[in-house]
């Protein structure tokens, strides 16, 4: 196994001589390459953020939402929206024994959906 000045200053081990050149290790990429893989990364990114902005102003200024409320707004059947409550994929608040969906939860849920279905 060949030394280097660095190691042998350093009186590291055979075996961390072998770990220090693994970690100095460089790697040149063609920027080229790269570019389509960067280009999507923010694509995607964009298009979450949008899709999000544009339920947040779907919502406008009302707090809270009724069962049957919510699942308009999410494109889902009420049927749909309570299974999903019951899986435990979208929060919500009682009072009087009503099911309440904050705006928070409604939007926690697209954001959450959004991340989902790009995987």
């Amino acid at each position: 196994m060949a030394t280097c000045d660095l190691c042998t200053a350093q009186g590291l081990s055979p075996l961390g001589q072998k770990f220090l050149r693994v970690a100095i290790m460089k790697i040149d990429f063609d920027p080229d390459i790269l570019k389509p893989v960067i280009d999507l990364a923010v694509e995607t990114a964009l298009a979450r953020f949008q899709d999000v902005a544009q339920f947040r102003d779907l919502l406008g200024d009302q707090l809270m939402f009724t069962e049957p409320q919510a699942a308009r707004l999410l494109g889902l059947t009420p049927t749909a929206l309570k299974s999903e409550r019951a899986k435990g994929r979208i929060h919500y608040s009682t009072r009087r024994r009503q099911i309440k969906y904050l705006r928070e939860h409604l939007l926690e849920y697209v954001e959450n959906w959004t991340k989902t279905n790009e995987a």
